[in-house]
């Protein structure tokens, strides 16, 4: 059943992660867009898990499977362009999760929507922001969708200079 086109699903309110939970039994490769969001509580950093697409599964299906899966309790529709489904393409898919992975604090902004072209990720860093000093933000942009995604890049390149224990307290620390 993972042969076929990734294509879009409209869900019921707040019944995504269901539906893709009854795709996943009846084994449909599908995603739905949740992105981690870090909120500051007191002196520690909490993250947590939102949809940045609400109403929005992913799944990848052919055209006979279409109609089984509208039959998902919780599914609506598939997103339709000119009278056929949207299809998104591969790439644009494989894109999409390395940039959920590697981005924090996604945003979403809409552009006007162009079917021919594909998705892109685009680096760029900020300078003297008010809140966010020195982070590096990535744009993923989603033609076909028609939306641009903004998130924070996650520190992946910190390097540990020294090491070294306090004897009282037991705890590692370390000098970046």
């Amino acid at each position: 059943m993972n042969s076929g086109e990734w294509h879009i699903l409209y869900t019921k309110p707040r019944m995504e992660q269901r539906v893709s939970d009854l795709l996943k039994k009846k084994k449909y490769e599908n995603f739905c867009l949740v992105g981690k969001t870090m909120k500051q509580c007191g002196d520690k950093n909490k993250i947590t898990f939102d949809l940045i697409l609400p109403n929005i599964v992913f799944v990848k299906s052919n055209e006979l499977e279409e109609l089984l899966i509208k039959q998902v309790d919780g599914v609506l529709n598939f997103f339709h362009w000119l009278h056929k489904p949207v299809i998104i393409k591969r790439e644009d898919i494989a894109l999409l999760k390395r940039f959920l992975n590697s981005n924090y604090n996604i945003k979403l902004e809409r552009i006007p929507v162009n079917i021919n072209e594909g998705g892109s990720i685009i680096h760029s860093s900020s300078i003297e922001g008010a809140i966010t000093v020195n982070r590096k933000f990535t744009k993923f942009t989603l033609p076909s969708l028609g939306y641009i995604l903004i998130g924070e890049e996650e520190e992946t390149n910190v390097t540990v200079m020294e090491v070294f224990n306090y004897r009282r307290t037991g705890n590692y620390h370390y000098k970046v």
